[in-house]
Formats: structure tokens, sequence, C-alpha cells
């Protein structure tokens, strides 16, 4: 079952992204033919020269902005007199009608390669989408790349909070240690300054040593087992 809806959700992708490529060829297409009516039409007076302001309310009607407008015309206005002349016409509409059969190629090469993928390959699909194996292959690639970095990212998360909570720990332990030793130095108030001293001088080494033996104990992995300690063989037969 959550392969079957692996397969549509892919499917899915794969549908809208070649939706929206065809769209954006479309709308390209779309303006292009837009200004070639323009460029028909501009002329209102009919004295063979399109005027600005003639330019300016023919794409206005169609939605087009200032901005815009302004930029295409000022792009074959060649000498800048704010007319286009019959020769900048005539180059207008070449580049028009070039930028046109190239998008109707480009529109034709896509749906033609789209089908072409389908037929060619296996695919992987369901009874309503198909995808084709070379393009589950890249997304699972993409997914398996993504998979590897999060996983890496939570890895390093995991080892900073473990840092910081053996930072806590020691403080805590230091915390402890500090408060006994202020309760020794208030409740035996009995004892001279030096055998105080002593006796402060041997809870600070009994602190040190348990401090030092925490360090040195072996930690748990995260699979499950202990480290083993570096002592050698004849050290832990003289401990015991």
């Amino acid at each position: 079952m959550s392969t079957q809806e692996s397969e549509f959700e892919l499917g899915e992708y794969f549908k809208k992204s070649y939706g929206k490529v065809l769209e954006r060829l479309h709308f390209k297409r779309d303006r292009v033919i837009d200004i070639q009516e323009a460029l028909k039409n501009a002329d209102i007076n009919k004295d063979g020269v399109i005027e600005f302001e003639e330019w300016r309310r023919d794409l206005k009607a169609r939605g087009y902005t200032d901005t815009e407008i302004e930029n295409v015309f000022t792009r074959y206005d060649v000498d800048g007199d704010g007319v286009l002349r019959i020769g900048e016409q005539d180059t207008f509409k070449n580049d028009l009608s070039a930028q046109e059969n190239d998008l109707n190629k480009n529109i034709k090469g896509f749906k033609d390669g789209t089908q072409d993928r389908k037929l060619s390959r296996k695919s992987v699909q369901d009874n309503t989408n198909h995808i084709t194996f070379d393009e589950f292959s890249i997304l699972r690639q993409r997914m398996d790349r993504m998979e590897y970095s999060v996983g890496s990212i939570v890895s390093r998360i995991d080892d900073v909070l473990q840092k910081l909570e053996s930072m806590e720990k020691v403080k805590a332990k230091r915390r402890e240690a500090l408060t006994r030793i202020l309760n020794t130095m208030t409740n035996e108030n009995h004892l001279n300054e030096e055998h105080k001293q002593e006796r402060i001088e041997k809870m600070i080494r009994e602190e040190l040593l348990e401090n030092n033996f925490d360090r040195q104990t072996p930690s748990a992995s995260r699979y499950g087992y202990q480290s083993a300690p570096s002592a050698r063989p004849e050290q832990i037969d003289d401990e015991y």
C-alpha cells in the first residue's frame, strides 16, 4: 500500500513539473503573439510609423505595464526619435517571428520528449500515473542524499547535547562538593584551625579522586556495549 502511495506521489510530482514547464513556454509564446498583434494594430492613423503613444495605448489595453511597454519600444527605436519606422518595424517583426518559431519548437520537442520517455522505458506506475524508471532513480538518489544529510545533522546535534549534559553533571557535582565543604566548615567549629584545614584538604582530595574516577570509567556506546579500559592485563591483576 505504501509503495503504491509513493508511486502515486512521484507521478503527481513529475506531472506537475511537466505542467509548469509547458505553462511557462505557452505563456512566453502568448506574449510574443500579443506583441505581434499590437505591432499590426498600433498604427491607428495609418501613417506607416508607430508612435510611442499609439504603442502604449494598444499594449496598455492588453494588460502590460508602462515599464514593459517602454522597454520593448526603446529596444527597437534605434535612433531614439520616439517612433518605430518601417525598417525598425521589420526588424521587430523578424525577431518576433524567430522567437515564436523557437517557442513552438521547444513546446513540440518537450511534448515529444516527454512522450518518448514514457514509452521507451519501463514505468513505475499505478492505474492513472506514469513516471519513467530513470526519473524514479534520480528522485530516489536525491532522497537518499537528503536522508544522509539530515542524519548527519541529527548526529552532530546529539553529540552537542551529550557534551552539554556532561558539562551540567560536572557543574552539579562541583556544587555538591562545595556545599559539603562549606557545611563541614560550619558544623565542625569545635576543631582547631589546623585540624579543620586538614579535614577540608582531605575532602578536596576525595572529591578530586572521585571526579578522576568518573572520567576514566568506560562509557556506553550508542550500540549498547561499553568500551574497554586502557589498562594492561597485569595492571588489572594488581588491582585485585
